[in-house]
């Protein structure tokens, strides 16, 4: 190694805490994102009655409506911190 090489690999130093922080919190927004997704899949194809049509009520359609929305807030929210300048 030369001087300056290793003068540079001496103030190279990684903060493992806060990749440790990143990746947590990348692992429960994204776990979270597809739960609250999954759930608004559910609540949409929720019958009202076991043998009854597929149709779904009202107030489900408005609960999912509302989970679907949130998904599309953190996805726009995403987009947002990554090309924002």
């Amino acid at each position: 190694m030369t001087a300056t090489a290793s003068r540079l690999a001496a103030d190279v130093s990684v903060a493992w805490a806060d990749i440790g922080k990143v990746i947590g919190i990348s692992l429960l927004v994204g776990v979270g994102l597809v739960v609250v997704f999954a759930v608004g899949v559910r609540v949409l194809s929720y019958r009202a009655a076991p043998d009854g049509p597929h149709t779904p009520t009202r107030a489900s359609i408005v609960v999912a409506g509302v989970l679907f929305l949130i998904c599309a807030a953190v996805a726009t929210y995403g987009i947002y911190l990554l090309v924002k300048k």
